[in-house]
């Protein structure tokens, strides 16, 4: 396989760092959440992030160093794997704004309620 024909995999691998990282801040940020309609929106779209971040990462750690996968293996793989990571920008994309949109319109509730000070205190996302 030629370094030209492996492209896609660092642009997946950047899209999976992005995703985790955006994951690791929300399940703080959903820690501190009181249930709320709002609140179970929230963790419906980090759980799907969630799960699409998983698959994404199933892809990436296929082994790819048989001597035997053929062109149409790859050119299958690579399929998959941009359009997993493409569904993963946009999921993540559609969490942070619902968490901006949130704060905006002021509908999250945090427990205990000190907390609402810190998070109006941090810089937008």
């Amino acid at each position: 396989m030629s370094w030209i024909e492996l492209q896609f995999l660092g642009k997946a691998v950047e899209s999976l760092r992005r995703c985790r990282q955006v994951l690791m801040q929300t399940y703080v940020f959903a820690f501190y959440l009181e249930k709320t309609n709002e609140s179970e929106m929230f963790e419906s779209n980090q759980k799907d992030l969630e799960s699409a971040t998983e698959i994404l990462s199933g892809f990436l750690e296929q082994d790819l160093e048989q001597e035997k996968i053929s062109v149409e293996t790859i050119t299958e793989l690579r399929k998959k794997v941009l359009d997993k990571a493409t569904y993963c920008d946009q999921r993540r994309d559609a969490l942070l704004t619902h968490v901006c949109e949130g704060s905006e319109k002021n509908v999250w509730v945090y427990s205990p309620p000190d907390v609402h000070k810190l998070m109006m205190g941090l810089p937008p996302v």
